[in-house]
């Protein structure tokens, strides 16, 4: 039953998102994950979340902004699970806050990676370990600019986590 109610929210998020901000090709694309993540039994916080962070990534990328509503829906979906840490997504919070007023990391990766702690607690550790090493790969291939969309990174991150824990 949580997988429909999970669902139902994607998908009202989807037809929410003003047409300007979501292509065709990334409307269907996150739709059918989150019909394949309704459909799988049982309901597991991969098939939750990878709607989700797949969304946040596409739209960082073109927009450079994470919609709030993907922060919400990834800590909506830690409710239920005994994995949850809220202790974990405030050090988060505070961490990652001090980062973002140096100007090292958006408001929306701030977000983003506290609702992923208290969801998954000290999961956090390695997933943010496996998007940095990622973007760090990516910044010494020469396709550095002045700002990077640190969310498809995290996505990244956070999703390989999962599938090795």
């Amino acid at each position: 039953m949580d997988n429909f109610i999970y669902l139902i929210l994607i998908l009202l998020y989807s037809r929410l998102i003003p047409q300007d901000r979501l292509t065709r090709r990334e409307r269907f694309l996150l739709v059918s994950a989150a019909v394949t993540a309704a459909a799988v039994k049982p309901a597991s916080a991969f098939a939750r979340e990878a709607p989700v962070l797949l969304y946040a990534a596409m739209i960082d990328r073109r927009t450079g902004e994470i919609p709030d509503l993907c922060s919400v829906l990834l800590a909506a979906g830690a409710f239920g699970q005994p994995a949850r840490c809220p202790l974990a997504a405030f050090y988060v919070l505070v961490i990652t806050g001090l980062l973002s007023a140096g100007g090292l990391l958006g408001i929306g990766d701030v977000k983003l990676m506290a609702a992923w702690a208290f969801a998954h607690g000290r999961l956090i550790l390695a997933g943010l370990t496996a998007a940095c090493w990622l973007c760090l790969l990516y910044c010494l291939a020469g396709r550095r600019k002045k700002q990077i969309p640190f969310a498809p990174f995290l996505a990244f991150g956070f999703l390989f986590v999962q599938l090795l824990f």
